[in-house]
């Protein structure tokens, strides 16, 4: 992987921050980082960063089993993040 494919911007790394440890939907995601105190990002944000980090190998998206929502995992940390 590139030293540029590994730059964040600062959006990635709050929302990155945001899905270490828990399981969270979209809006679930703003919501701690809105609690989290720190840096604020607009919902127009979060989906095309979170595409970004799935190109960047960071997260992996998947399709859930009988439910047509998609979840993204991320790779170092196993946490999963369910999108509507």
């Amino acid at each position: 992987m590139s030293e540029s494919n590994l730059r964040l911007t600062p959006n990635q790394e709050v929302i990155l921050a945001a899905l270490r440890l828990h399981r969270r939907y979209g809006l679930e995601i703003l919501a701690a980082i809105e609690n989290s105190g720190g840096k604020q990002i607009g919902f127009n944000s979060l989906y095309p960063n979170l595409k970004k980090l799935e190109k960047k190998g960071l997260v992996q998206s998947e399709w859930g089993g009988m439910s047509s929502q998609k979840s993204i995992v991320g790779q170092d940390e196993n946490t999963t993040v369910l999108l509507l």
